[in-house]
């Protein structure tokens, strides 16, 4: 009966596209910035796009998840080393 209970509480686990939020919130995406020379992070790609896109004019066309990386080097002072996904390295420079 405890058994049952215990794979009763687990089966409420957190649904396929919650996992899927969570896991795109928990990337890390690490820089660093050429004009201190320090090494920082931003929390997620979205993260990212606010900073390549923020303080542009209204013809300015959107970075996106698809281009990021492009406008990252283009547009800000930040130089792309890592991303990190879960505490792992999923795509280097």
């Amino acid at each position: 009966m405890v058994a049952r209970n215990r794979l009763k509480r687990s089966g409420r686990g957190v649904s396929t596209k919650s996992r899927l939020k969570r896991e795109e919130v928990a990337d890390l995406i690490i820089v660093t910035n050429r004009e201190t020379g320090q090494v920082e992070t931003f929390p997620s790609v979205a993260a990212v796009l606010r900073e390549i896109n923020r303080d542009r004019s209204g013809e300015w066309t959107r970075y996106d998840k698809t281009d990021w990386r492009e406008g990252l080097k283009d547009f800000t002072e930040y130089n792309l080393i890592a991303v990190m996904r879960n505490g792992k390295v999923i795509r280097e420079k």
